[in-house]
């Protein structure tokens, strides 16, 4: 009589896994040592590329005899250099182009911090988007020392929790970055440019409302294939966006601006791994 509830046990257990811990050797920690040095090596080589961006812009700004403030025929000639040279659109080529110049004008000390491997191509990135509003060059030296101090304890942080710490010294730097934000907010456009292999690219600046509204949407799209889908959210989510249906989304006022109203959910009765 006691077979049956271990069947019954066994058939309702919802582990995903057992709760093991690996245990820590010499080797393993051997190979987490080798991967974080080729995370930092990964990231020294990200900095020494961006570097010689910029001295290829100075290069050819010398040549042109154009000011560093107005350089436009420079900028896009080496556009379309660095977009020969990686094979990429002149759009990540204009990306690359505004992080070199960063690095030397804007953030040189978070971009020594770069350079060294304490921070990714990722976190700098960020950090010179959440600081591009700042015009004066006192503030913007500041905000860049206080950075280099705090920045290399956030690499773990999500994406909205970084921006809000860079919000605050910003913030607390430059007052006068409220209202250029509302500047910026009228200047927002969404661009789309090729890239390798048939992808794109998407970039741009939306309203926070409207940008967590097509967030929940694409969400919720995700949340449609199968259950024993093996990917990740993040994984499913581009998937399901090249799937979307034209006309399925409809935008209405929202409070404090646009919203989606996502269409209902279809159940889904089989797995598509794709």
């Amino acid at each position: 009589m006691s077979e049956p509830p271990a069947i019954l046990e066994h058939m309702f257990d919802t582990r995903l896994h057992e709760d093991w811990r690996p245990p820590r050797t010499a080797g393993s920690r051997a190979l987490i040592d080798r991967m974080c040095a080729a995370g930092r090596a990964e990231s020294r080589a990200a900095a020494a590329r961006l570097d010689t961006v910029g001295e290829l812009f100075e290069l050819r700004r010398g040549q042109r005899g154009e000011a560093a403030d107005w350089a436009v025929d420079t900028w896009a000639a080496v556009g379309a250099e660095v977009a020969a040279a990686f094979r990429i659109s002149q759009a990540m080529a204009g990306s690359y182009l505004r992080y070199a110049l960063a690095m030397r004008a804007r953030l040189p000390e978070v971009a020594a911090l770069f350079r060294a491997g304490d921070i990714d191509y990722r976190l700098f990135a960020r950090l010179v988007y959440r600081t591009d509003l700042i015009t004066d060059a006192q503030v913007l030296a500041a905000v860049d020392a206080e950075l280099a101090l705090k920045v290399v304890r956030w690499p773990s942080m999500t994406r909205g929790r970084l921006a809000g710490q860079v919000d605050q010294i910003v913030a607390r730097a430059d007052a006068d970055a409220v209202r250029r934000q509302h500047t910026s907010a009228a200047d927002r456009q969404v661009w789309i440019g090729d890239s390798e292999g048939g992808l794109a690219e998407i970039g741009g600046g939306l309203f926070a409302a409207d940008a967590h509204a097509l967030q929940t949407r694409l969400a919720a799209l995700a949340a449609t294939v199968c259950a024993h889908d093996p990917r990740t959210g993040e994984q499913r989510a581009p998937m399901r966006w090249g799937r979307w249906p034209p006309g399925r989304i409809g935008w209405g006022v929202a409070a404090g601006g646009l919203g989606a109203r996502p269409a209902p959910a279809r159940p889904h009765h089989r797995c598509s791994f794709t």
